[in-house]
This record gives C-alpha cells, sequence and structure tokens, in this order.
C-alpha cells in the first residue's frame, strides 16, 4: 500500500487485525518550524496476530484555532 489516500480509504486499513501493542520507539526526532510540527521515529511493535513488525513513521502537523492538525503522515515498513 502506498501513495495518497483518503479519508475513508486510511480508515478502513483500521481494523482488528492490524492493531499493534507493545510499542516501542526509538530514533525520535522533532521540528517545529512556526505553525508546523513534523515527528518521526522508529516503530517496533508486535502486531496482533503475535509478529514482531518495525517501521519509520513521520507525521506532520498544522496548528490551527482550535488545536493541532493531522496533515500528513508517512509509515514505512523496515
Amino acid at each position: 500500500m502506498h501513495g495518497v489516500f483518503d479519508r475513508e480509504q486510511i480508515a478502513a486499513t483500521a481494523t482488528p487485525s492490524n492493531r499493534w501493542r507493545d510499542l516501542t520507539m526509538s530514533n525520535r526526532q522533532f521540528l517545529a518550524i512556526g505553525d508546523i510540527t513534523i515527528i518521526s521515529y522508529k516503530a517496533d511493535v508486535t502486531r496482533a496476530d503475535g509478529e514482531p513488525y518495525s517501521a519509520l513513521v513521520s507525521s506532520g502537523y498544522f496548528r490551527r484555532d482550535a488545536g493541532w492538525k493531522l496533515v500528513f503522515h508517512q509509515h514505512s515498513p523496515l
């Protein structure tokens, strides 16, 4: 799965079989420039089926009057 997806396509992937547990975050990075913030990290998890899984994850947020809004998310399996 790669590309640009809309809200409904992303929500359809959030199934119980895709859930993570035992999350460990490492190599955490944080960048804030004005109203834009980017966080990135390496995620080591256990999947719902018990299999180990690792990925590089980045998320970008934009500050609005009502609070922070996720505007970008990238997830690359290792």
